[in-house]
């Protein structure tokens, strides 16, 4: 695992600019189900990032859940991560 990318600004505007990033202009994503996962973020926050992947695709299934133990301590508080599968 790398860092592509650092995010700079308020978080919530970080969120949402990366998921638009993840999703937007990719054909090869699967449309059955999409998690957006994190480890205790504002509620606002993932509410923006789940507009962002409402507009981005028909999915079928978005799921928010929270992260584990393993990412939530490596991570930290405040990560968010847009996951889903490829064609």
């Amino acid at each position: 695992m790398g860092v592509g990318k650092k995010y700079r600004g308020k978080i919530e505007n970080c969120f949402v600019q990366y998921a638009r990033d993840r999703l937007v202009g990719r054909d090869d994503v699967r449309h059955h189900r999409i998690f957006i996962t994190n480890s205790g973020c504002a509620p606002e926050a993932v509410r923006a990032v789940r507009d962002i992947v409402e507009a981005c695709g028909p999915f079928d299934e978005i799921l928010e859940t929270t992260a584990g133990c393993t990412i939530s301590n490596h991570c930290g508080p405040n990560t968010l991560g847009v996951l889903f599968i490829r064609k």
